[in-house]
């Protein structure tokens, strides 16, 4: 896939909803990306705070006779929100054009949601229902990559807005379950599908044309927001990318534009501005990447690096392209962060802290645990029947803790909590190896109030006492340990605390092992040091625990 000198550069760059409210900085983008001989494709996500509006849309609505002023009165906030750009960034005709592209996508969506009555008015993420959600929440990038359309266009450059893209071709294992490779498949067929019904010969002209593809694509079982997850728009980014390359376009990149420079040792929105340093990491393997996302990191979505690394492994895979992210505030800089199958090693003690707060817990205590095969993973199998994915497992001899991870909004965690609550109820009778376990009530603790923080790096697979550093800042500074994950691979060291120490450890945390802050570092040893001589003494002094051996 190599280009002579005068060919364009063909990329994918997708550009997120905080990113794409400011249409001025898409377009900035955009004329950096020429001025590179560069051929842009944008998958966009909808305008900032539109997806979470259209999601309480769906609550306001939900269970409720509604009509249509009802939905009228409901999208009062989205309509705002599109308003505000339309004032900010459209003048004159091309103002008009947007206000009426978005009216008729309204207006289509509105009949949709008054046909669902006749069936259901139900709007939850539930079975009949899918659908549904689905349109009311890819109405918000069908909007978004018509009115960019529109944008680029009053600004001097030819556009190509994509349409109706769903997946082609089959998603299930012949059953009601989905195979996720081949959903995977589907939408990238489906991409492969829409993009040669829009352009059915690659010539040099394409060259002079950005294409505009929006984050959402239909035709997913239960709605791409919930068998993909939200941030899905970096996972469509990427089928992109590929599909275009099955179609001879020789795309050579894929960016994820934010507005952030890259990668970064930690959020710093949970850093303390003038005290701490968020840094930039500049190379990230794909396993690293999956182990931040799965850790909280919202800066690239975890199935488009799970992807990325299949793709980059397989025999007949598309090798060689990047994918970087990218500071959209500066797109005249190189890259921030290159992902790659690499696993590269810093002289650092691991790459970033990451956090989440959406996460319960649920600790089963069975004393057979101790000296019986056979317990996790039946309790495995419970959580898989009701549809719940684990993220950690720390175990002791009579108990072990599940994590499970939360969508962020409010009604698909309501959903998941109900998966959560019925699953409980049948961990109760637990059936192992042929064999009922009667557990009782307070043997099972679901617990709704704990947070994860984690390191990350393939660094502390050599890292000596890393866990030990951990351990000794937060007990320095009165923050309990409710439980410690990590593997013999040790490429990710999590610790749960409550959900109210989350941000005061990862400060700690980066303010010792990152910035090397002195005056923290002085105080944590003093600290220890009169917290371990505390215990010796007390140790020593107890007759009742006195050791028969002197302590040396």
């Amino acid at each position: 896939m190599e280009n002579n000198q005068n060919s364009p550069i063909y990329t994918v760059n997708k550009i997120g909803g905080k990113n794409m409210t400011t249409l001025s900085d898409v377009g900035t983008l955009v004329r950096v990306l020429k001025d590179r001989n560069e051929s842009p494709t944008l998958v966009v996500s909808a305008f900032t705070k539109v997806t979470n509006a259209l999601i309480k849309v769906m609550d306001d609505l939900n269970e409720t006779d509604y009509k249509e002023e009802d939905i009228d009165q409901a999208f009062q906030t989205v309509d705002a929100l599109h308003e505000e750009i339309f004032d900010t960034f459209l003048q004159g005709e091309s103002a008009d054009r947007a206000r009426v592209v978005y009216q008729q996508e309204y207006e289509q969506l509105r009949s949709r949601l008054m046909a669902h009555k006749q069936t259901s008015n139900v709007l939850m993420p539930v079975a009949g229902s899918f659908s549904i959600r689905d349109q009311v929440i890819g109405f918000g990038e069908n909007a978004a990559k018509k009115i960019l359309g529109i944008y680029l266009e009053q600004e001097g450059h030819e556009a190509e807005v994509i349409d109706g893209v769903q997946t082609v071709g089959e998603i299930t294992n012949g059953s009601e379950i989905i195979s996720m490779n081949k959903l995977h498949q589907a939408m990238r067929n489906g991409i492969k599908e829409s993009v040669l019904e829009a352009q059915t010969n690659v010539s040099e002209t394409r060259g002079n044309v950005v294409q505009i593809l929006g984050g959402h694509i239909a035709g997913t079982p239960r709605g791409i927001a919930i068998d993909v997850g939200r941030s899905y728009t970096d996972t469509t980014a990427l089928h992109a990318a590929y599909a275009l390359r099955d179609a001879g376009i020789p795309v050579e990149a894929v960016r994820y534009w934010k507005d952030v420079k890259g990668v970064l040792t930690a959020n710093p929105q949970d850093l303390i501005a003038g005290k701490h340093e968020a840094r930039v990491i500049n190379q990230v393997s794909f396993t690293e990447g999956l182990e931040m996302a799965s850790a909280g990191s919202q800066l690239v979505q975890i199935d488009a690096l799970a992807l990325a690394r299949r793709e980059e492994r397989k025999p007949d895979g598309h090798k060689g392209l990047k994918i970087e992210l990218s500071d959209i505030r500066d797109p005249e800089k190189p890259a921030g962060t290159f992902f790659s199958g690499k696993e590269i090693r810093t002289d650092q003690a691991f790459k970033s802290i990451a956090s989440k707060q959406h996460t319960d817990t649920i600790t089963i205590s069975v004393p057979e645990m101790v000296n019986r095969a056979g317990f996790c993973s039946a309790i495995h199998q419970v959580f898989t029947k009701h549809g719940l994915s684990i993220d950690a497992t720390p175990t002791e001899g009579t108990s072990a803790m599940f994590s499970i991870d939360l969508p962020q909004d409010a009604s698909d965690m309501a959903e998941k909590r109900k998966a959560i609550q019925a699953a409980c109820g049948e961990l109760k009778a637990l059936t192992v190896n042929g064999e009922r376990f009667d557990i009782a009530e307070g043997d099972i603790e679901w617990r709704q109030d704990l947070a994860c923080v984690s390191l990350v790096g393939n660094e502390l697979i050599d890292t000596t006492g890393a866990l030990s550093w951990v351990t000794s800042v937060l007990a320095a500074n009165d923050i309990n340990i409710e439980a410690i994950s990590h593997t013999t691979k040790q490429k990710r060291v999590s610790v749960f605390v409550s959900k109210n120490d989350r941000q005061k450890a990862v400060q700690l945390l980066h303010s010792i092992m990152v910035d090397g802050n002195e005056d923290d570092i002085e105080a944590l040893v003093n600290t220890r040091i009169a917290e371990l001589r505390q215990m010796s003494e007390s140790f020593n002094g107890c007759p009742s625990v006195r050791p028969k051996v002197p302590l040396a």
